[in-house]
């Protein structure tokens, strides 16, 4: 797997900041500092850039739902 492909498979199964801080309903303060204080797993994603896991974000969304 290339660095390319690699890029790619990590954008299908990540999510931007603001997108999770959409997806959950947290600001994306809230979201960068779970980030830091690593209680919101993530990848580091470019030199100063974070992706939350998809897996996580409907993790989330399942338990606040029940």
């Amino acid at each position: 797997m290339n660095q390319d492909e690699l890029k790619r498979l990590l954008l299908k199964t990540t999510a931007d900041v603001k997108q999770t801080a959409a997806a959950i309903g947290f600001s994306e303060k809230t979201v960068r500092r779970g980030i830091r204080d690593e209680t919101i797993p993530c990848v580091k994603f470019g030199p100063r850039k974070y992706r939350v896991p998809t897996t996580w974000i409907a993790e989330k969304l399942g338990a606040v739902a029940a």
